[in-house]
């Protein structure tokens, strides 16, 4: 049997606004690991996946109403029951995973973000500086979430 035309350019789609999502990354001077198996990821990638697959079988996912189709998309570790866009992505105001305090900015005093690019959705974690060293690499949600 043929491949489905349909899904053959979804597919395309969905590849394209991947690699955009790459350029975008790398024109803000950001760093993010290429695609990867959702086994093969950070244990706080594996389990914003999960919350973001769990909201979306359930019916709860909330999605950018900026998203018509395929683009590129993120999943915040904050706000792990929802799809952005890019634009509002940054624009979005960040708090640190671990203690909620503001995070922003693009210097080091600002704290770091951990960036990882799925074929889909690229995820992202932010840590106030105070939090970037008590939080081990592979951990999620932050203290007691």
């Amino acid at each position: 049997m043929p491949p489905d035309p349909a899904m053959t350019g979804l597919a395309d789609q969905i590849l394209a606004s991947s690699t955009h999502a790459g350029q975008l990354l790398t024109s803000m001077g950001a760093v993010a690991t290429g695609s990867f198996s959702p086994e093969a990821a950070d244990r706080w990638v594996q389990d914003v996946r999960a919350r973001v697959m769990q909201c979306f079988h359930d019916g709860s996912l909330q999605i950018c109403p900026h998203l018509t189709g395929p683009q590129p998309t993120v999943a915040l570790a904050e706000r792990p029951g929802a799809i952005m866009c890019w634009p509002c992505y940054t624009a979005a105001a960040r708090t640190c995973l671990t203690c909620s305090r503001p995070v922003g900015g693009d210097s080091a005093r600002w704290g770091r973000e951990h960036l990882a690019r799925g074929p889909a959705v690229t995820y992202s974690r932010v840590l106030c500086t105070p939090c970037v060293g008590t939080c081990e690499p592979g951990g999620t949600f932050g203290s007691g979430r």
